[in-house]
């Protein structure tokens, strides 16, 4: 799962062998992991724009300046936006806006309706 997030927010840049190379605990790691993301921002058009609040991984902070510099968010911002474009290819969707106001999630966006699942 991790190496799948990595993965994808990376935008597939690198394979498997190099991330493991960079980051060993991921040899190590349970194929499970949780990772925390507290952000604030929004999507317009299909981007999303980000303030990075806070990031754990498996319940452990990590220190604001891992996370809090412009390449971060950039990379995560990205990686979203893939994954949000992978999404409306597959599906036909289209995120115009969302946003939260009075602490609800409001969004203006094309979403099927149905969505049948086929093994491949």
């Amino acid at each position: 799962m991790l190496y799948y997030f990595l993965n994808n927010v990376l935008s597939e840049k690198y394979s498997k062998e190099q991330i493991k190379e960079e980051i060993p605990a991921l040899g190590i790691l349970p194929s499970k992991v949780n990772l925390y993301l507290k952000v604030s921002g929004s999507i317009e058009d299909n981007k999303s724009t980000l303030n990075m609040q806070n990031v754990s991984v498996q319940g452990i902070p990590l220190p604001s300046t891992i996370y809090d510099t412009n390449e971060a968010i950039s990379t995560i911002s990205s990686g979203i936006d893939k994954l949000m474009s992978d999404f409306n290819f597959k599906t036909g969707s289209d995120f115009y806006k969302i946003f939260v106001e009075n602490g609800k999630i409001k969004f203006n966006a094309k979403i099927i309706s149905l969505l049948e699942r086929t093994k491949k």
